[in-house]
């Protein structure tokens, strides 16, 4: 009973302040998350409208700002019989947790689905709207005899989970999706509205769907100066 009463006022007091605009609801908000997110750097921002879940699997480095709006969804959930779950030898965590590391800005209206597990490396950022999906459901039957493939809550879908990997200075653009056991090595950038299905090597442009490797995206000598530093 205790416990039901502590949570009910804890739902309460982060809606209170998931909305405060300001200097006031950004304090606020780090002083609420910084004592239950699974750790949390310094001049880290939350801003207006963020919804986050399962904050006890979500580790920000330093100099985050999770801008307006964004959704940051994390914890092992339990999957359906049947689920393909995959490896990524590049991801280094638990699963179901979501890792961001320093100097990171997820812009507006951006959702991170970390219960399949996400890594994002140093010095990235994403365009409003981007999306990245560690568990999603697969175009197949469902197993039933009729194959229909139901997709209201509670329905059996076939499923998909492995944790996504995002190395050092990657810019993921507008409204792209980025899917299961995806691999973006370091000095990369996605194009908007892209979407990335296969892992993608370093210092690449990628566009398409499914993305594909355009160019080189800085020059070959000044991505290896970059590296030398």
């Amino acid at each position: 009973m205790f416990k039901s009463i502590v949570l009910f006022f804890d739902n309460v007091l982060r809606s209170l302040i998931r909305n405060l605009g300001g200097s006031v609801g950004r304090s606020l908000r780090y002083m609420y998350y910084s004592r239950r997110l699974g750790s949390c750097g310094k001049n880290v921002i939350i801003d207006e409208g963020v919804i986050i879940q399962g904050s006890r699997d979500i580790h920000l480095g330093d100099d985050v700002w999770i801008d307006r709006y964004c959704i940051l969804m994390a914890g092992k959930v339990p999957l359906e019989e049947g689920a393909k779950v995959l490896t990524n030898p590049n991801y280094q965590h638990d699963i179901g947790e979501l890792h961001i590391g320093n100097n990171v800005h997820i812009t507006p209206y951006s959702l991170i689905q970390a219960h399949g597990g996400v890594q994002i490396g140093n010095d990235c950022g994403t365009g409003s709207g981007a999306k990245i999906y560690s568990l999603t459901n697969l175009p197949t039957d469902s197993g039933k005899p009729d194959r229909r493939v139901c997709y209201s809550w509670g329905g059996e879908l076939a499923q998909l989970s492995a944790p996504i990997v995002i190395g050092n200075n990657v810019g993921i653009g507008l409204g792209a999706v980025i899917l299961p056991a995806v691999t973006i090595e370091n000095e990369c950038f996605v194009a908007p509205y892209s979407i990335v299905m296969s892992p993608i090597k370093e210092n690449s442009f990628v566009s398409g769907n499914p993305a594909r490797k355009i160019k080189e995206r800085f020059p070959v000598a000044e991505a290896e100066a970059a590296k030398a530093e």
